[in-house]
């Protein structure tokens, strides 16, 4: 029925139908719509989600809540949601977010699980992930980590590993770091760094180069000092040991 009637049109019809109705309808489907979604397609759906407009999908996705959007991904699986962001575009995709809010987005992420987050981000790769950061904006970031809390952060990181990590925030450039660290505070920052622990510090460190640290620092000396002071001068200089002589001159 929908693939007869094609993306335009299944798209106006829920745009009609508006949001309520729409979220009670995909509730009431249940399983039945993940079962749905799977037949239709990443394609067609992430096509569907664009056509309805981000304000109209933003509202569907807080509307349903982030406990059932999270099992309805969780259902049919990262590659599919991953290619649904795709062919959302990063730009779509950062508004769709945008609009649910960050305490919904962190309520959702953590909902997934690391894992399931993990692997969704390996598989949309650094690049759109970088640019999907950028598209949500520093301050939207800032508070979607602030509600993950220091240790759903670390986990995550962790899982990414830091290679990952290290293109994203090379990507997103120093500025933009800069802004989102400095922005989460020194003591926030300090206890994410500690809790990754030195040696997954000295990795990202040397894959962003000193260069960049240094930029970062530059942008506000007493915030690294208090992130320093917050890691404590074991781990500090753990982090100095493991990034080699090269690195700390």
């Amino acid at each position: 029925l929908f693939q007869t009637m094609g993306v335009d049109l299944s798209a106006r019809i829920f745009v009609e139908l508006g949001c309520a109705f729409s979220a009670e309808l995909f509730e009431s489907m249940g399983p039945f719509l993940s079962e749905l979604f799977v037949a239709l397609g990443p394609t067609f759906v992430g096509r569907l989600l664009a056509g309805v407009g981000t304000e109209f999908g933003s509202e569907l996705f807080v509307r349903l809540g982030h406990g059932f959007v999270s099992l309805l991904f969780l259902s049919v699986g990262k590659d599919f949601m991953a290619h649904v962001f795709r062919q959302m575009g990063y730009t779509g995709t950062s508004a769709l977010f945008v609009g649910a809010t960050a305490p919904w987005v962190a309520k959702m992420h953590m909902a997934l699980a690391k894992d399931y987050c993990v692997d969704l981000y390996h598989e949309l790769a650094a690049p759109f992930t970088a640019s999907l950061f950028d598209a949500c904006g520093v301050k939207f970031v800032g508070e979607v980590h602030d509600h993950f809390g220091i240790g759903f952060s670390v986990e995550l990181y962790q899982g990414l590993g830091a290679r990952f990590s290290a293109e994203t925030f090379r990507r997103l450039g120093h500025d933009f770091m800069g802004d989102l660290l400095i922005g989460l505070g020194p003591n926030w920052t300090g206890q994410y760094f500690a809790g990754l622990g030195p040696c997954f510090d000295a990795e990202l460190f040397l894959r962003v180069n000193p260069a960049f640290v240094a930029d970062i620092f530059k942008k506000d000396t007493s915030f690294g000092a208090d992130t320093f002071k917050t890691m404590g001068p074991r781990t500090v200089a753990q982090v100095f040991k493991g990034c080699g002589i090269t690195f700390a001159t």
